[in-house]
């Protein structure tokens, strides 16, 4: 029996097939000042003090929280900074924010999501310890050094209730950080964006004309070589404990489906939000470069045997349903090094093979037209 030849198709993802695309409304903010209710006044944040106070604050496990606005150049320093998010909020219609944290279960990624650009919300942990703490100068020879002193800061320090445990009061502080950035950007929702940017894998076949190699980013979303607990957050809500790689679309990582652990080592959500890797894909796949297939969230295993499962099973994704196909996976780390510089990371960095990569499995040897950079 002859059987017909298979053609590839391209894998759309998306609720009921329908391509998903995302569009980015960007309003640009120059100054945020305190104000009595919250509304983007032009290029001005005003934030309503009480009322988001209000907001924060119906999480019984805070007590109190505080607030503070530092600008670029201002004499000041920040921390210890828990996590740093841009204020995104989607447009009604377009899915929840921040979906398994805020929002109810759902795939993000699609429809409008509104941006305020040049603003930041930076939450505090005021009971983190200063070693091994992260700061943020805002003036100075060592702001220079920091990509996060361009930005205009909304701090929020929440403080929690004397009784709750310590994984309970970072799970308050993740809570607290995703409500207020959408608290906040939810004053652009019916402004008219500065810019619009969109998002889409998608690209109509030219009979005739071969595909561009198939492209696979695979990444790491946390180590299991520190226990998540067992209410932290990170993937669609999920501690990530049993996880085994799992396919995304890119505009998910873009779009709230993935934040930061408590643990984070200078990867903060904002990175996420603006993934450097992701976008400077999603260029190479404007241009005809590369075919975009997709991304891999994987998480770094405790032993061997975990990391060998996990680049079995995330190279059997890239290769057999993502069709990125050949010989070898290749190895990048940003080439601006590591810590606060990555999240302004532009382009993948240099070829690199080195002590934080740690064990390369036989497995993902075996892939070609995947990009694998070490999560933080």
């Amino acid at each position: 029996m002859v059987m017909p030849t298979r053609v590839p198709v391209p894998i759309q993802f998306g609720s009921l097939g329908v391509r998903m695309r995302l569009t980015l409304a960007n309003h640009r903010v120059s100054e945020i000042v305190f104000g009595e209710e919250t509304r983007l006044n032009g290029a001005t944040l005003v934030v309503g003090r009480e009322e988001l106070t209000r907001h924060l604050l119906a999480d019984s496990r805070l007590r109190a929280v505080d607030f503070d606005i530092a600008r670029p150049g201002d004499p000041c320093r920040i921390g210890v900074v828990f996590d740093i998010l841009e204020p995104r909020a989607k447009a009604p219609g377009s899915g929840p924010d921040f979906p398994g944290i805020l929002g109810p279960m759902a795939a993000a990624g699609q429809g409008t999501t509104h941006v305020l650009r040049g603003a930041v919300v930076t939450v505090l942990d005021e009971d983190a310890p200063l070693a091994n703490g992260k700061l943020i100068e805002m003036s100075g020879e060592a702001a220079a050094a920091s990509p996060f002193s361009a930005f205009i800061h909304l701090v929020v320090i929440p403080r929690a209730a004397a009784d709750v445990e310590p994984h309970v009061r970072l799970n308050a502080l993740r809570l607290a950080s995703v409500k207020a950035a959408v608290f906040l950007a939810k004053a652009a929702v019916g402004e008219p964006p500065t810019s619009t940017e969109v998002f889409e894998t998608f690209r109509p076949s030219v009979p005739g004309q071969e595909e561009p190699p198939r492209f696979v980013y695979i990444t790491q979303v946390q180590s299991r070589q520190r226990v998540a607990e067992i209410d932290e957050q990170i993937l669609y809500g999920a501690n990530t404990t049993g996880m085994v790689p799992v396919g995304m679309h890119p505009n998910e990582w873009l779009d709230g489906a993935v934040v930061t652990a408590h643990m984070n080592l200078g990867v903060e959500t904002y990175f996420y939000q603006n993934h450097p890797v992701i976008l400077e894909m999603y260029r190479w796949h404007q241009e005809g470069k590369i075919t975009f297939a997709g991304t891999i969230a994987s998480v770094a295993g405790s032993d061997n045997v975990d990391r060998e499962r996990n680049a079995m099973l995330a190279a059997n994704l890239a290769k057999w349903t993502m069709q990125a196909g050949a010989d070898q996976i290749r190895w990048w780390r940003a080439a601006c090094g590591y810590g606060a510089h990555r999240p302004l990371l532009r382009g993948v960095g240099r070829p690199h093979r080195g002590p934080d990569t740690g064990h390369v499995p036989r497995s993902t040897r075996r892939i070609r037209g995947a990009v694998q950079l070490p999560g933080g």
